[in-house]
């Protein structure tokens, strides 16, 4: 396991044990950790603020002996505090989760080259679109390196929002009418976060103008998109409905 040895000496002696030559201590070396292999990760769902289950798979270079540990680093945007193991128990067992490390107690010895495979319960998604990559990590009971590894990138897609809805004053050609955009957000929307709303390219949006929907909100107008800062943030699960003045209709 990682760490750093005790000092060197050297000394030659006679066949009686008389010492001859006599070498000034020399500092002990710092170990380094071995590599884990073939790590692979799967999840039921890799869905944006999903309450989901991984499957951690991955080849330790080195023994682990009962008692050892292993650690499973997430991106810091995890919520794995409530996280428990859901197969095998017999060789793992969750003694310390938090936020973004899952803690596992090794209940049966490791052995090096063999491949092991554990599946986590209540893991909890990153509540937006992003790459991410896990930090996989053997030890020994008082938690010195044995062996590590980083996983390849892992893709959170984003979340489907649900009843999305858009109506008009007006549908009448060339009229400039009110739209109203509604929508149930599955993730929350933290204040500055934004609603992007994309147009067909032959409406006119350059008159357009927020009315209502969200206290403190504003809006921009980019190209055939129109894109609302929100004010006041909106929780998980929070009907919204954007009111916009001023869309000339094509």
């Amino acid at each position: 396991y990682v760490q750093t040895t005790s000092s060197f000496s050297i000394q030659t002696k006679t066949p009686t044990g008389d010492i001859t030559d006599l070498v000034a201590t020399q500092e002990g070396t710092t170990t380094t950790a071995g590599a884990l292999t073939s790590i692979s990760i799967t999840s039921s769902s890799l869905i944006a603020g999903s309450q989901t289950d991984y499957t951690f798979v991955f080849t330790p270079a080195h023994n682990v002996a009962l008692g050892g540990h292993f650690t499973i680093e997430l991106d810091s945007e995890y919520d794995a505090s409530l996280a428990y193991v859901i197969t095998p128990t017999g060789t793992f067992s969750v003694y310390s989760p938090s936020a973004n490390i899952v803690k596992l107690n090794v209940a049966s010895a490791l052995n090096a080259g063999t491949a092991y495979s554990v599946r986590i319960g209540n893991i909890k998604n990153p509540t937006r679109s992003k790459d991410v990559t896990f930090t996989l990590t053997s030890k020994t009971s008082a938690d010195a390196n044995i062996d590590t590894g980083i996983s390849a990138s892992v893709h959170i897609t984003p979340a489907p929002m649900e009843s999305a809805s858009i109506s008009a004053s007006s549908y009448m050609a060339t009229e400039v009418a009110t739209y109203t955009v509604g929508f149930v957000p599955i993730n929350a929307i933290d204040q500055n976060g934004r609603v992007e709303i994309n147009f067909d390219s032959d409406y006119d949006l350059s008159g357009a103008a927020f009315v209502s929907g969200n206290t403190g909100a504003s809006m921009i107008t980019v190209d055939n998109t129109l894109i609302v800062t929100i004010g006041t943030p909106l929780a998980a699960g929070e009907a919204i409905s954007l009111v916009i003045s001023g869309i000339k209709n094509p």
